[in-house]
């Protein structure tokens, strides 16, 4: 991301950061890691980016409203993995998230993407091709808000599946 190219669009913020899909969610993921990785070289600008990259994704997370990602399961997994890369970061850096993680539906979303695990795969529509998924966002999720039984469920369904359960929790 240049300094120019992120200011020359009108309304100060790039067109990719304010898309409330998941190209937005992915973009701001990485205007935000790329300013913090960046900011002791180059602190106003950063500081601005980062700035704006989260205004961005309170946009795109405002759509987990409803505890499903509305573009799909296979996109539910590639937008929230880079929303909890997202929360993690800066949780992990700057001590906060700004109250992002307690935004309505994000806490059950790992309940609703469960929901549709099918015994042939996953229940996709729309242009979502992916039949089956193993994310470790869902053992964030679990550890974040929940009790323990998305954790339990998805090392039940790795044993399951693959004749093992070897993986770490987040």
């Amino acid at each position: 991301v240049s300094w120019s190219g992120y200011t020359s669009l009108s309304g100060g913020m790039g067109t990719e950061f304010v898309f409330d899909n998941n190209h937005g969610v992915v973009a701001n993921n990485g205007a935000l890691m790329i300013s913090l990785a960046l900011m002791d070289k180059y602190p106003t600008e950063c500081s601005w980016i980062a700035s704006q990259a989260i205004k961005g994704m309170e946009l795109n997370i405002d759509k987990w409203k409803t505890e499903m990602w509305y573009e799909g399961a296979s996109y539910w997994e590639l937008t929230m993995m880079h929303t909890v890369k997202f929360l993690d970061v800066l949780d992990g850096v700057l001590g906060t998230d700004f109250g992002m993680s307690n935004l309505e539906g994000l806490s059950k979303s790992a309940e609703a993407e469960i929901l549709f695990h099918a015994p042939r795969g996953i229940y996709n529509f729309g242009d979502a091709n992916r039949s089956e998924f193993y994310v470790p966002e869902l053992f964030w999720l679990d550890n974040r808000y929940g009790d323990g039984s998305i954790s339990h469920y998805m090392g039940l369904d790795i044993t399951y599946k693959y004749g093992m359960r070897g993986d770490a929790q987040w």
